[in-house]
């Protein structure tokens, strides 16, 4: 809670804001993503909205299944363990 209030404290601070978008790193962090971004666009990743639309669908109903599965499998183990 008090972490929360820290961070958003933190992220609402103009000052600090700017000050940590002049740092080195972040600068570098900046340009390591566009780098990526642009290296991914150059290998087939789709440029149309709608085709990223549909690859986020995809792979958010890929890790909501994956998801319910590991829950699932979590839960029978945990009833395997109950029951020794």
């Amino acid at each position: 809670m008090v972490l929360r209030f820290l961070m958003r404290y933190l992220a609402n601070n103009e000052q600090v804001v700017n000050k940590l978008a002049d740092s080195k790193p972040i600068r570098r962090a900046a340009q390591f993503v566009v780098y990526l971004i642009n290296r991914s666009s150059i290998s087939g990743v789709p440029t149309s909205p709608t085709e990223l639309g549909k690859q986020w669908k995809n792979l958010l109903g890929r890790f909501a299944s994956n998801l319910k599965e590991e829950i699932t499998d979590a839960k029978e183990e945990l009833k395997k363990k109950k029951f020794k």
